[in-house]
């Protein structure tokens, strides 16, 4: 009995030994399980807070993105809408390029050269690459044959000008009417562009088209040859002054004559504001800005160019342009004869207003005090100033245009517009001089597809010279076009 208790105790004291151990290992194992656990769960929290760290971020990012995206849309409408005069004949219905149907045209002219962030913003559509460059190059231009049927002699076969209409007493009042056709406003014209990331943008754009003299049809001549790098434009375009979306569609291709404005060399920076655009430009001045009737021994020598500023809101619903220029008037006297400076200037006002899905107004004038070679009609023939012994006497003009555009349907379209001019005379200035006068337009436009127009205009326009003389005219045209390219946006 007393071995087997031995025994026994022996055995308990083994088996409490044993336990004792099981113990501290389960111990041991458990607070290694449940240090591990605890480090898997301090990695799936922060696993957990990266990715909803990173979901917030891409969040914010698309967030930007959509703001950026929803400007762009804004923009491209807006410039959808200023380059084809904003007229929607259903509300979003949209031709293939973009444009609406059914449109009261503008122009195709590049009327709003973009520049900056703009330049990048555009879609460029019509556009390919250039082969190992970064550049896109667009092809446009028109083919475009004119009929026109003059009924009192006009003095230009080719284009509806002020100062070529005859006045009363005049050997050109004798004329008769006569029939004339001409391709001469068939324009092609080449834009490149290149927008690299990190770099100002870039464009180069050339057009020619064949309006030089009447007997030279075959002769190109350069409407615009520029070269855009950011917010600033080097070369030949449209005047700073020009507003060219102020203008409804017409055939005639000098309906613009009694405004302000034209083409120059230039050096112009434009940049878009919160509240519109903004332009400044120094350009050419003219060589030939004061008249001689005295024929003293000198010439104009214009010694500075240009100063021009334009702001426009860019609202494509109510449009509106106000501008101002000036110039220094200089006459280099030879032989004794005088020297003399004076300060010609400018100011301009433009707009266009939409009246509903189908109709808009446009409106512009100008006035101006020694800058008269602004005016088209009076553009290179000395119209800013007269050369007297006592110096040079400035010219003071008015022009005033109203005009306008409905669409009465997906394909038909028609414009209206008046332009007139009035302008001082000085009493040593030949008789036969312009003094004021006006030309109006009105038309039908038929276009059955993008690419092709055709349609009828009625012209007519009077004249007044210094004189007293007074003259009218009258024609009518017509017109047949094909768009090769994408139209000018």
């Amino acid at each position: 009995m007393t071995f087997i208790t031995v025994k026994s105790a022996k055995s308990v004291c083994s088996e409490a030994v044993i336990s004792a151990i099981a113990g501290v290992l389960v111990c041991i194992a458990s607070s290694a399980a449940a240090q591990e656990a605890n480090s898997d769960l301090q990695a799936l929290k922060d696993e957990i807070s990266r990715q909803r760290a990173e979901i917030d971020r891409q969040a914010d990012e698309l967030e930007r993105r959509r703001a950026e995206l929803d400007s762009l849309q804004q923009r491209l409408e807006a410039a959808l809408s200023q380059a084809e005069g904003g007229l929607q004949v259903e509300a979003g219905k949209q031709d293939s390029d973009g444009s609406p149907s059914g449109r009261g045209f503008l122009s195709d002219e590049p009327v709003l050269i973009l520049t900056g962030a703009d330049l990048v913003d555009d879609e460029f559509p019509g556009s390919f690459p250039i082969f190992d460059t970064e550049s896109r190059m667009r092809v446009g231009g028109y083919v475009k044959a004119d009929a026109i049927f003059d009924f009192d002699g006009h003095g230009d076969p080719d284009q509806f000008l002020l100062g070529q209409i005859a006045v009363d007493g005049s050997p050109e009042a004798d004329r008769d009417g006569y029939f004339n056709a001409h391709g001469r406003e068939t324009r092609f014209n080449l834009d490149f562009r290149e927008t690299t990331p990190g770099e100002p943008a870039k464009q180069a754009f050339v057009e020619v088209d064949f309006f030089t003299a009447p007997d030279s049809s075959a002769v190109l001549r350069l409407r615009h040859a520029y070269a855009v790098y950011g917010d600033v434009l080097a070369g030949r375009s449209w005047t700073t002054l020009s507003e060219l979306r102020a203008l409804p569609f017409m055939i005639d291709f000098a309906f613009g004559d009694s405004l302000f404005g034209g083409r120059t060399e230039q050096v112009r920076l434009q940049r878009q504001l919160s509240s519109g655009s903004f332009a400044v430009a120094l350009e050419n001045p003219s060589d030939n800005s004061i008249a001689n009737p005295l024929g003293l021994t000198g010439r104009t020598s214009p010694r500075l160019p240009y100063l021009a500023a334009r702001w426009s809101n860019d609202n494509p619903q109510r449009l509106m342009t106000f501008g101002s220029q000036v110039q220094q008037l200089r006459w280099d006297g030879e032989g004794g004869d005088p020297d003399d400076t004076a300060i010609g200037w400018a100011v301009m006002a433009a707009g266009r207003w939409q009246l509903n899905d189908r109709s808009y107004l446009t409106g512009t004038a100008s006035y101006s005090d020694g800058f008269s070679d602004g005016i088209i009609a009076l553009a290179g023939g000395g119209g800013s100033a007269v050369i007297t012994p006592e110096g040079l006497d400035t010219d003071r003009a008015v022009t005033l245009s109203i005009g306008g555009a409905v669409n009465w349907s997906d394909n038909w379209s028609s414009n209206l517009h008046y332009a007139w001019l009035d302008r001082s005379g000085d009493a040593l200035r030949p008789g036969s001089e312009t003094e004021s006068g006006g030309i109006g337009h009105i038309n039908a436009i038929w276009q059955p597809t993008d690419k092709i127009r055709a349609g009828l205009e009625f012209i007519w326009g009077i004249r007044d010279t210094l004189d007293g003389s007074s003259g009218d005219g009258t024609r009518l045209m017509g017109t047949f076009r094909y768009d090769f390219g994408v139209p000018y946006q």
